[in-house]
């Protein structure tokens, strides 16, 4: 008999990298979690206790504004997933997320998913990639955005043009070499995830 979760995890990009067992160990881990319309799901600097998948119904994103006010910056729906990066670091979260109508979501409990990283499941450590790939594509995403803005702006009137650089025949000095004598060292006390496996391979 088919697996309607099964099923509904496999189309959600994310997950989708999966196999069916790495996926049964994902599924195993999660738990429904319905909200009423207007109904917060966290707040903005709320315990980053794991990711959310929508499976129905509309969720608001909102960040504060420095006025004590707030406004909305998306609308997450079906298919989507809110809070992942909170599975790799345990961050407080960013914005708050509140239900626009009724709504059905699926809960990745980050304890329950560094379980399943600590017994060194497949599974942990693709959704550990696809999260990282997934937040460097928001980056680039987001220069591209502030570059647009930056190189639509008209040059400030009476400005004098910058003067060009004189052309240089020098060679530049050779830098210093690195030192090659001693290991990097990861942050400390980094939180959440991240910082484990900082520290598991700063003990090495």
């Amino acid at each position: 008999m088919s697996n309607p979760l099964l099923a509904f995890f496999q189309q959600i990009p994310l997950f989708s990298v999966l196999d069916e067992s790495e996926l049964n160990d994902i599924i195993r881990a999660v738990q429904p979690r319905p909200l009423a319309a207007g109904q917060a799901l966290f707040n903005e600097g709320d315990e980053g206790d794991g990711a959310y998948v929508i499976q129905s119904g509309k969720i608001g994103v909102y960040i504060k504004l420095p006025d004590a006010g707030e406004t909305q910056v998306n609308t997450c729906g079906p298919g989507e997933v809110i809070g992942d990066i909170a599975l790799l670091d345990g961050s407080p979260r960013s914005a708050t997320c509140r239900a626009l109508e009724d709504s059905q979501l699926m809960h990745l409990d980050g304890r329950e998913f560094d379980m399943i990283r600590k017994n060194y499941r497949p599974a942990a450590y693709k959704l550990i990639r696809e999260i990282t790939l997934t937040v460097c594509e928001r980056l680039r995403q987001n220069n591209e955005k502030v570059s647009a803005i930056l190189s639509s702006e008209p040059p400030v009137a009476g400005a004098p043009a910058p003067a060009a650089a004189p052309a240089s025949t020098a060679t530049p000095a050779a830098r210093p070499p690195k030192p090659t004598t001693s290991a990097a060292r990861p942050p400390a006390d980094r939180p959440g995830l991240l910082g484990k496996l900082f520290r598991k391979k700063g003990k090495g």
